[in-house]
């Protein structure tokens, strides 16, 4: 999981450079805001913006982006969602308009195979706007728990292949929800924050909760457990190398993935020394 405290960067793909062209790449992106690009051929050149509230950003500590089927960026920050065509920016938060959002610090965007987007918030429990009708509805009642009301903090949201909805905590646990019929269908509980939750290439859903690293398998319904030095943070498959990688908090902290051929965990030191080493990934293309 990511927060960024400064300004939105937008990053171009300069194609008057020669190198233009699609590439898939890999950045491990620590905290110190050291980048390393993994990628072969020409360099490209970028071209830098800088979004932030004196452009129009609803808030300057930004928590999640994402681009919809046209292109839209939708920008979860601590004063609600920022939509941003690339000229204009729209607003969503708790309002008259919008009265299901019940909390305007937004943890976590996702984009669903629907287009529907799915919305994390630090108090509000979670909500999903419908991008064809701009209906927004709260869904906290699928969540309830002793205790809590549905109003949890959501930290990490993924889609399986079912179309269900996983919603990660930061400490109630992994809730599975079919929205189709307004159902609970699991409740994974335990007291730790879960950082990410993603779908791999064989549809195994991984979730981390702690050093806690568990996949879970749909043709059985079962769940392995494995476990890392380290709190998890994020997680990324890795088709063409058949692996998932596994980012993690700690200091001199390795960076740890799943081996599919081997079924087991591998390390790779990083020597990199810090009171707190988030690594995060993002798997992305530049055009």
């Amino acid at each position: 999981m990511t927060y960024y405290t400064g300004p939105l960067s937008v990053i171009h793909r300069d194609k008057t450079n020669p190198g233009y062209g699609m590439r898939r790449v890999l950045v491990l992106l620590a905290l110190s805001l050291s980048f390393a690009v993994f990628g072969q051929g020409v360099a490209p050149n970028y071209i830098i913006d800088f979004i932030s509230t004196k452009q129009g950003l609803s808030h300057n500590y930004v928590s999640s982006v994402v681009s919809d089927e046209l292109n839209l960026k939708w920008i979860g920050t601590e004063n609600g969602i920022t939509q941003f065509n690339g000229f204009d920016f729209e607003y969503i938060k708790p309002s008259e308009e919008f009265p299901e959002l019940l909390n305007e610090n937004i943890e976590v965007l996702f984009l669903d195979e629907a287009f529907d987007l799915w919305i994390g918030t630090k108090s509000g429990g979670l909500s999903y706007l419908n991008l064809e009708s701009n209906e927004l509805r709260n869904v906290n009642y699928l969540l309830a728990t002793e205790g809590t009301e549905g109003n949890v903090r959501v930290t990490a949201l993924a889609q399986d292949q079912r179309g269900h909805i996983w919603v990660g905590t930061w400490s109630d646990g992994v809730f599975v929800i079919d929205v189709a019929a307004d159902t609970l269908l699991r409740h994974y509980n335990f007291n730790q924050a879960v950082y990410s939750i993603t779908r791999d290439f064989r549809d195994v859903m991984w979730f981390c909760s702690g050093n806690g690293l568990h996949a879970f398998h749909p043709e059985t319904g079962e769940v392995t457990l494995y476990h890392i030095r380290g709190q998890i943070t994020d997680l990324l498959p890795d088709v063409e190398r058949n692996r998932l990688w596994i980012g993690s908090a700690g200091k001199n902290t390795p960076l740890y993935s799943f081996n599919y051929a081997t079924e087991s965990i591998d390390s790779l030191e990083t020597s990199i020394t810090s009171n707190f080493n988030l690594i995060s990934f993002f798997n992305f293309y530049v055009n």
